[in-house]
């Protein structure tokens, strides 16, 4: 065989096998893991890296009929929820408490002002010398039933107990759109020393905690 024909011949030989491994069921299997490594090998199992997020569980406090022997409007009981971990655990305990109770929860005689409705109420939740400063959306016409005076107990329990699970927070002012008058006008509270006569002032900062 001349110079010329082996030539020809090793290149035929490099493209079919070429061809072989990278077309081939097995060869494609061995190109990819052997030579560029491009599977992972039995011994570097698939991470399922959503599955290994750190989580938390936080508690959110409901009404339960079945559960309150004295018919006390204020008078709420808690339900384990587990979020992402996250420095910002009072805005998502909320967040978690407006999504409403499910429906086997439901059954086991817990109910709530919040629903599907309300999960997007939130806007802001600050921290500030431990007192918690809650900013909603106009809420008041997607539960005009929370200002009578057993629905505006219950509301404001279920909102005060879930934040007050945490160590950081001993108080509470609501606001609504950043102003608190109208969230107590709204619950026939008016506005005094408890709420800072309505002050705006702290709802000007809409960070997250």
């Amino acid at each position: 065989m001349d110079s010329k024909n082996k030539v020809i011949f090793v290149l035929l030989a490099v493209f079919f096998l070429t061809a072989f491994l990278v077309f081939s069921a097995d060869g494609g299997k061995f190109f990819k893991e052997k030579i560029y490594n491009f599977s992972l090998t039995p011994d570097q199992p698939e991470q399922n890296f959503e599955n290994n997020k750190e989580t938390m569980e936080i508690k959110v406090y409901y009404s339960n009929s079945k559960l309150n022997e004295t018919g006390d409007c204020d008078i709420v009981h808690p339900l384990a929820r587990e979020i992402e971990k996250t420095e910002s655990v009072a805005y998502l305990s909320l967040k978690e408490l407006f999504k409403g109770p499910t429906e086997s929860e439901k059954n086991e005689g817990y109910s709530s002002f919040f629903s599907k409705e309300t999960e997007g109420i939130l806007k802001s939740v600050e921290i500030k010398d431990e007192t918690a400063y809650v900013n909603l959306t106009d809420i008041r016409m997607i539960i005009p039933n929370a200002s009578s005076s057993c629905g505006s107990s219950q509301l404001l329990s279920q909102m005060e107990n879930t934040l007050g699970q945490f160590p950081s927070v001993k108080r509470i002012i609501f606001a609504i759109e950043g102003d608190p008058e109208p969230f107590y006008e709204w619950l026939q509270l008016g506005c005094s020393s408890e709420n800072d006569y309505c002050d705006k002032d702290p709802f000007t900062n809409k960070q997250r905690y």
